[in-house]
């Protein structure tokens, strides 16, 4: 009778390494999740620039395609446009303008919006004659 052939280990892991090893895992994502979102004032100033930008066009747009006045008002951390309800700004932020309104031919009073979250600033315009809406200053 012949021995048995001797058993081959197999390659892998133990259910202990594995356990060990998700455990320090569990441990690094949780001290990652106690830290917080990674926040940046210039991404944030960016970010409600844009999307004043995009209220804006949206504003004038409509103007044009209902033949009618349709305005954008701007609070100290807050948009509304045309009347529905307020949107907010991300904290921080503050808008240096109360309103802006675009006639049925896309036209505006002109001027421009100064959007600041801490020393960032962003500076939005709008042409009076054509009403378009441009960001400026460095992103």
């Amino acid at each position: 009778m012949a021995a048995p052939a001797a058993r081959q280990r197999m390659g892998g892991f133990t259910l202990l390494e594995m356990l060990i090893g998700l455990t320090i895992l569990g441990l690094g994502l949780a001290v990652v999740g106690m830290l917080g979102p990674a926040r940046s004032p210039r991404l944030d100033a960016e970010a409600a620039a844009r999307e004043l930008a995009g209220a804006l066009q949206l504003a004038r747009s409509r103007a044009i395609a209902e033949n009618r006045v349709v305005a954008v008002t701007l609070g100290a951390e807050s948009y509304s446009l045309d009347g529905a309800p307020p949107r907010r700004l991300p904290a921080g932020l503050a808008a240096d303008r109360s309103r802006l309104a675009f006639a049925g031919t896309g036209a505006a009073a002109g001027g421009t919006v100064l959007v600041q979250a801490g020393e960032r600033r962003r500076l939005l315009r709008v042409d009076a004659l054509t009403g378009r809406v441009s960001l400026a200053g460095p992103p």
